[in-house]
């Protein structure tokens, strides 16, 4: 007899985004339209000062505060130091991870912030941002399951042996299939160029850890134990396979776009091949660099391949620059190029009048200019970037330099590559991204339903669908586990030797050492019974060479007792080799110590 019961309950989901901007906002709390709609309540928490995130999305029914704010001046230091980097040397790699550190120093904040959100306003799902593992802490410890969005294939997860190197830290090859060996060492090297900043940062997070009470690390596994939901897609990332847990959702945003104003249509308007350059709200940029982008464009305008540009710089970087020239082109007193504070990128780019992209390959960026199907120039400048710059040369859309190293010639010369396209190349790749992306951008609602499948099993597999009472009960309240994870594979749940059968390996060939030498102990002693009982012989032939010598070896007992054969013969199986061969003497101090009997050796040709 049927009951009441509720197929598809409203759940409480719990949105964290704290260190993370409103790239990293933005694409969760898309999805969670989706499950807004579904019937499902959405709060969000985050840092103080960062409310204004979900301005966008009515749908957010609360906002807790986790954490102070970050402060303009750090904000500052923080991206004029990325914006440095160089993974080139120690120094670069130490800069990066100190912002890292600067990250997770807002860890224990976060994590006490969170813990009482959680135990007050009692979520049922947590989604957060890749970054955050006081979500994974506190989804831990309260037995909440928890989903993350990454802006590409998670770090360390699902390794395969012909992605060389660690996963999601490429920086020469994307695979093996075309490396060179060089190429392949040195991204299996990761670990050994980064181990002295890795272990300062171990050492440093432990320390964090533990002095807030919490004794144990971040899981360092290859297989997941929470949803990963990647904000991108196969063919800009190397397609290989992943766990059930981890889901390539992207391109994720909104099916909407904020449009351009009056200044901005009328300067695309009136133009046929305008190039737009944005480097996103976080990266600052030199004097030098700048002028040397602006030299490269200013001779692609001079060569008449593009007739704009559209430049949105931030006031920060700006602000760095000097001379009377370039300040003018930034008050906008030429004609041919517009400098906007902030731009409606999508909008950009999605103008007929926009032939090319200059970017610093942000995961955002990639994926709208891919949307767009605009061909890019693609200059990293820090972090995933570097990855996102390889990926879209790969995919054959963009022309990556190095921001290290490239000259105002070199940004002429890709212009012209791209705007030209003599052969159609870039054309022909770029409409067969645009048509994936916009193929793979409605995977956002399977990212929703694998939200709800995910929660609605969590909620079943213990004891109580629900916690009641205090959080620090057995499984957060819920009372004992019944069931693994669906969605988890089994390994994850194994022992190494168990999960790749090397246990069985192991017996394999213990039992076969185990058999072999039963046989070869049984096997002489009959052997040699049957010629004490039958011989004695005059000799032992073999059709193998050194087969009827090994067994003559083996049977006798030693060199000093009585020998139980006069000779020893070896004949070859190919008649003509016979024919050719010839008869060798071993010489006992030569060939074998243990040879004290008159023995031939008939050989072929090959042998001699």
């Amino acid at each position: 007899m049927k009951t009441d019961f509720e197929v598809h309950p409203a759940r409480k989901i719990l949105v964290v985004v704290t260190v993370g901007g409103s790239t990293n906002s933005a694409p969760i709390l898309e999805i969670c339209r989706i499950l807004a709609e579904r019937g499902h309540t959405v709060e969000f928490a985050t840092l103080q000062g960062r409310e204004h995130f979900v301005d966008q999305f009515p749908f957010v029914s609360a906002v807790h505060i986790v954490g102070r704010a970050i402060t303009a001046i750090e904000d500052e230091e923080l991206y004029v130091r990325l914006s440095r980097w160089d993974n080139r040397s120690y120094r670069g790699r130490r800069d990066y991870l100190q912002c890292k550190k600067f990250y997770d120093s807002f860890w224990p904040k976060t994590y006490r912030g969170l813990r009482h959100v959680v135990q007050t306003s009692r979520p049922d799902f947590i989604f957060a941002d890749y970054q955050l593992d006081a979500a994974r802490d506190v989804a831990k410890e309260c037995c909440l399951p928890l989903a993350t969005l990454w802006p590409q294939m998670p770090w360390l997860l699902a390794p395969q042996k012909w992605i060389p190197g660690v996963p999601g830290t490429q920086t020469r090859c994307l695979t093996s299939e075309h490396a060179s060996m060089y190429d392949r060492l040195f991204e299996q090297t990761y670990f050994l160029r980064y181990a002295p900043n890795l272990i300062d940062l171990y050492q440093w997070t432990k320390k964090l850890r533990q002095a807030n009470g919490v004794k144990t690390m971040p899981s360092l596994k290859p297989q997941p134990d929470h949803i990963h939901l990647v904000n991108s897609f196969f063919g800009l990332e190397p397609p290989k396979p992943v766990p059930p847990l981890i889901f390539p959702a992207g391109p994720i945003f909104s099916d909407s776009w904020r449009s351009l104003d009056a200044g901005l249509e009328e300067f695309l308007r009136t133009r046929a091949s305008v190039v737009f350059v944005a480097f996103g709200t976080h990266v600052i940029l030199s004097y030098e660099v700048v002028l040397k982008i602006l030299q490269g464009l200013e001779g692609a305008m001079c060569a008449g391949h593009i007739d704009g540009v559209v430049w949105a710089m931030r006031a920060d970087s700006a602000s760095e620059i000097n001379g009377t020239s370039v300040l003018e082109l930034l008050q906008n007193r030429h004609s041919a190029w517009l400098f906007v504070e902030e731009a409606p990128q999508r909008a950009i780019l999605d103008h007929q009048s926009v032939v090319l992209f200059f970017t610093h390959a942000g995961p955002s960026s990639a994926n709208e200019a891919l949307y767009h199907g605009v061909p890019m120039v693609a200059m990293a400048i820090y972090g995933d970037q570097i990855h996102n710059s390889m990926r879209l040369a790969a995919a054959g859309v963009a022309v990556a330099i190095d921001k290290h190293t490239f000259t105002s010639q070199q940004i002429s010369s890709s212009v012209a590559a791209i705007v030209t396209d003599a052969q159609g190349e870039f054309r022909r790749n770029v409409r067969r991204m645009q048509r994936i992306a916009r193929v793979a951008c409605r995977r956002k609602y399977a990212a929703a339903g694998l939200i709800e499948e995910h929660m609605y099993d969590w909620g079943l597999r213990y004891e109580r669908e629900r916690a009641e009472g205090s959080l620090s009960g057995l499984n957060g309240g819920r009372g004992r586990e019944l069931f693994p994870m669906h969605l988890q594979t089994a390994d994850a749940r194994m022992s190494w030797l168990k999960a790749t059968n090397m246990d069985q390996y192991l017996l394999g060939i213990f039992i076969c050492v185990i058999s072999g030498m039963v046989w070869k102990t049984e096997r002489g002693q009959d052997a040699y019974d049957y010629i004490n009982t039958e011989g004695p012989f005059d000799g032992m032939m073999g059709f193998s060479q050194g087969a009827a010598l090994a067994t003559m070896l083996l049977l006798q007992p030693s060199a000093s007792a009585t020998p139980l054969f006069s000779c020893a013969v070896f004949m070859p199986l190919c008649e003509a080799s016979a024919r050719k061969g010839v008869v060798r003497y071993l010489d006992p101090e030569v060939d074998s110590c243990r040879v004290t009997t008159p023995t031939a050796h008939i050989v072929g040709v090959n042998d001699e």
